[in-house]
C-alpha cells in the first residue's frame, strides 16, 4: 500500500505539518520524494558603513599594537543577482589596499616599528585543475613578490643566457637582453642590435647585479628618441597590485651641454601593456608614459608625470635637484651616495619620490597620486629608457648616463600565465619570483645583492624596511610570516565562510595554515560560491529515522585543510536533487524513478507530524521566495 502526502511552506525551507489524524505505516516502511518544487533567492551582501573596513598585521607575534595593522576598505553597496560578479575585484583591491609600505620608519638611527613586506592578495580560484582551491570557491590567496631584477631569473639565481658561453670571454655567460625566459627585454633598432645593455665589471654577473648594469649600448648618441627601452615581454608581466616598488640608482648623470631632454634616463608605470616594443626600430610613445620619474642632467631638476598630466613631464613643488649622481671613486664601487629614484604603491596612493644623503638623509616626494577605485586592480607595466650615451669610460663606469640598479616587484599571479606561452619553458611563481631556498631575499636580488646594502646609512635609514626573516621559506624557518587578516563575518559568509565561527555579527580574525605555500598563505571557503545557492540540494526527513548516511564532512577546519578526510556519518537524507544549469533559482524536481529510502522502524508506527528541510550541498538551510511544493510516498512492505 502506498500514501501520497503533498506538503507546502512559504517563503521557507522548512516543511512542517502536524496530521489531524494519525499516518499509520507498518514495521519496515518505505518513503519516497515524487516531486519538488521552490524558488531560491540569491543571498546578496549589503555593505554598511563599518562592515567594510578589513584589516592586517603582516606578523601578529611582533607587531602587536593595534597602529601596526593597516586598513582597506569596501565602499559601502549593495551586491545582489545582478551585480554581484563586481564584488569579488572590488574585495581584491580591498585586499592590496591593505598593503603599505613607510609606515615603520622611525627616524634616522632608530629601529622600526614594523618591517615592509612587498606582495599581493588575489580573491578567486586559481585555476580550474588546482586540487587545493577549485575555480568556484572564492578563496583569498596572499603571494609575496620579491623585490628581482629584471632580467634575473630568481629560482636559478642567474641571467637568462640564450646564447652559449664563450670559454674565451668570462663575461659571454650574462646577456646583454632578451633571454628566452626573462620577464623584460630591450628593444632593438631596425638592424635588430639592442638599444640597452647590461654592465658589468671585474667580478661578472655579481657585478651586474650589485650596480645594475644598464647603459645605452656603445656607439649610441644621446637622443631624445624614446628607443633604448627596458620593457615586459608580455601583458602577464605587470607590476605588482599590492605593496609595491620600481626603483633604480643614479649611476652618473652626464654633464655635458647637451640639450636637456636627450640626456638621462627614467623609470615608469603604463597602463599599455607595451607590446609594440617588440618591433624594432619601434619608440615609447608619449601617451604611454603614465606615471614616470625622469632623470636629465646633473644640474637639472627631477620630473615626474602622473595621470592628468597630458604625459608630459615637470618639476616637483618645490623642485628637487640631483643630491648626487657622478661616480666618484670609479673603479672601487663607491656610488653608495648615489640618488635612488623610487616609485612604490602604498595602500591606495602610488607615490614618487627621491631618496638622497643630503642633510643626513632625506626623502624628496615628488608625487602622490591616489589610485581612482575604478583603475584599482587595472594593469600597469614597468618600463625604463635611456637617453644619454655611455661617455667617457672611467674604470668599471661612464662618464655620461647609466643606472647602475634596477629592481622592481611584479603581479606573482599573472605571471604564472606564462606557462601558456610557447616561448616560455620556466614561467611559473616559483621559478621567476620564489626567493632561493636558504638565501636571505627582502631587498636581495637573486638572493645575493641588495640595493640598500651598497648605499649610505642616511639612505637605507629613508628607504623602505624590510624584514628578510619574511621571505625565507616556512619550511626552514617555521615561525616566520604569521599574518592576521580581519573581516566582517558577514562578508565571509557571502563568500562562502559558512562554518559556525562564522555566524553572528561583527568581525572575526583569520589565522591561515600554509600546506606548503612557502611564500604566502591562503584561506579557502567551506562552500562554493554560486548565485543559484546550489547545483545539488538535500531533502532530509527530521521527524523520523531514515537508514541515509552523509559522508561529505570534513575533520578539522575547512578552511585551512580542505583535502582533509572525510568523516561519514547517518543522517535521515531520503533525497538529493541535481539542478544543472540553472540560473534562475527555480528547481523543479520530478522523480523519472521513484526510489524509496527504508524508515528505521521495526514495528508499526503511528506518524502524527512531518519535518523536512531542503538544504543546500553543503548542508546550509536554504532561502526561499513564494511557495515551496513537496510530494511524498509512504510505502509498507508488510501488512499493518
Amino acid at each position: 500500500m502506498v500514501k501520497l502526502i503533498r506538503l507546502t511552506t512559504e517563503n521557507d525551507n522548512n516543511f512542517n505539518c502536524n496530521m489531524d489524524s494519525d499516518i499509520v505505516v507498518g514495521e519496515g516502511a518505505q518513503i519516497a520524494l515524487q516531486n519538488l518544487t521552490f524558488q531560491t533567492i540569491f543571498n546578496g551582501l549589503d555593505i554598511g558603513a563599518n562592515q567594510g573596513v578589513i584589516s592586517f598585521n603582516i606578523d601578529r607575534d611582533v607587531y602587536t599594537p593595534a597602529n601596526s595593522r593597516t586598513i582597506g576598505t569596501l565602499e559601502p553597496k549593495i551586491y545582489d543577482s545582478e551585480n554581484y560578479e563586481t564584488f569579488f575585484p572590488a574585495m581584491e583591491n580591498a585586499l592590496n589596499d591593505t598593503l603599505t609600505l613607510n609606515s615603520g620608519y622611525a627616524g634616522v638611527g632608530v629601529a622600526p616599528t614594523k618591517y615592509e613586506t612587498t606582495g599581493q592578495y588575489h580573491v578567486g580560484g586559481v585555476n580550474e585543475d588546482d586540487v587545493v582551491s577549485p575555480a568556484d570557491k572564492k578563496s583569498i590567496f596572499f603571494r609575496l613578490s620579491p623585490i628581482i631584477h629584471p632580467q634575473v631569473i630568481g629560482e636559478i639565481g642567474r641571467l637568462f643566457n640564450p646564447q652559449e658561453p664563450d670559454p674565451a670571454d668570462p663575461n659571454s655567460q650574462y646577456p646583454k637582453y632578451n633571454g628566452l625566459d626573462s620577464l623584460f627585454a630591450i628593444n632593438e633598432d631596425e638592424d635588430d642590435a639592442p638599444m640597452l645593455e647590461l654592465m658589468g665589471g671585474a667580478n661578472g654577473a655579481q657585478d651586474i647585479l650589485t650596480y645594475g648594469g644598464y647603459t645605452k649600448t656603445g656607439g649610441i648618441a644621446s637622443s631624445a628618441d624614446l628607443d633604448s627601452v627596458l620593457y615586459p615581454v608580455s601583458e602577464n608581466v605587470s607590476w605588482c597590485k599590492g605593496s609595491s616598488i620600481f626603483w633604480a640608482r643614479v649611476g652618473s648623470l652626464s654633464t655635458v651641454i647637451t640639450a636637456k631632454g636627450a640626456e638621462g634616463f627614467a623609470i615608469g608605470l603604463s597602463k599599455t601593456a607595451l607590446g609594440s616594443l617588440a618591433v624594432a626600430g619601434t619608440v615609447l610613445e608619449q601617451t604611454e608614459r603614465d606615471f614616470e620619474i625622469r632623470c636629465y642632467r646633473r644640474t637639472d631638476n627631477y620630473q615626474f608625470i602622473i595621470p592628468g598630466m597630458a604625459n608630459t613631464p615637470a618639476d616637483s613643488v618645490p623642485p628637487v635637484a640631483p643630491n648626487s649622481a657622478d661616480i666618484t671613486g670609479a673603479g672601487s664601487g663607491n656610488i653608495n651616495n648615489n640618488d635612488i629614484i623610487m616609485i612604490e604603491k602604498s595602500g591606495v596612493n602610488i607615490i614618487g619620490s627621491v631618496i638622497t644623503s643630503a642633510g643626513g638623509g632625506t626623502k624628496n616626494t615628488l608625487f602622490t597620486y591616489e589610485i581612482p577605485i575604478a583603475d584599482r586592480g587595472k594593469n600597469l607595466y614597468p618600463y625604463m629608457y635611456i637617453c644619454g650615451a655611455q661617455g667617457a669610460a672611467s674604470g668599471q663606469f661612464f662618464e655620461g648616463t647609466m643606472v647602475n640598479w634596477v629592481g622592481l616587484t611584479v603581479d606573482p599571479y599573472e605571471v604564472e600565465e606564462l606557462e601558456d606561452e610557447p616561448d616560455f619553458k620556466s614561467s611559473l611563481y616559483d621559478q621567476h619570483l620564489a626567493p632561493q631556498y636558504g638565501n636571505q631575499w627582502g631587498n636581495k636580488v637573486d638572493g645575493r645583492v641588495t640595493a640598500l646594502d651598497y648605499s649610505a646609512a642616511d639612505i637605507k635609514d629613508k628607504a623602505p624596511q624590510f624584514d628578510e626573516a619574511f621571505y625565507y621559506p616556512r619550511v626552514f624557518e617555521p615561525g616566520n610570516l604569521d599574518p592576521v587578516l580581519t573581516i566582517d563575518k558577514e562578508i565571509l559568509r557571502f563568500m562562502g565562510f559558512s562554518r559556525p565561527q562564522f555566524n553572528g555579527t561583527g568581525t572575526i580574525d583569520l589565522i591561515p595554515t600554509y600546506d606548503g605555500f612557502s611564500f604566502g598563505f591562503m584561506f579557502i571557503p567551506t562552500s562554493d560560491f554560486q548565485v543559484t545557492t546550489s547545483d545539488n540540494y538535500v531533502v532530509v526527513l527530521d521527524s523520523q529515522p531514515v537508514l541515509s548516511y552523509d559522508g561529505s564532512l570534513t575533520q578539522g577546519r575547512e578552511i585551512n585543510n580542505p583535502v582533509a578526510a572525510k568523516t561519514g556519518k547517518r543522517m535521515n537524507i531520503i533525497a538529493t536533487i541535481p539542478d544543472n544549469d540553472n540560473e534562475s533559482g527555480l528547481v523543479e524536481f520530478n522523480a523519472r524513478e521513484i526510489v524509496y529510502i527504508d524508515l528505521d522502524n521495526s514495528f508499526k508506527q503511528n506518524i502524527s507530524n512531518l519535518r523536512l528541510r531542503v538544504l543546500t550541498k553543503q548542508l546550509q538551510p536554504l532561502n526561499t521566495s513564494g511557495i515551496s511544493v513537496m510530494t511524498l510516498l509512504l510505502k509498507d512492505t508488510k501488512k499493518e
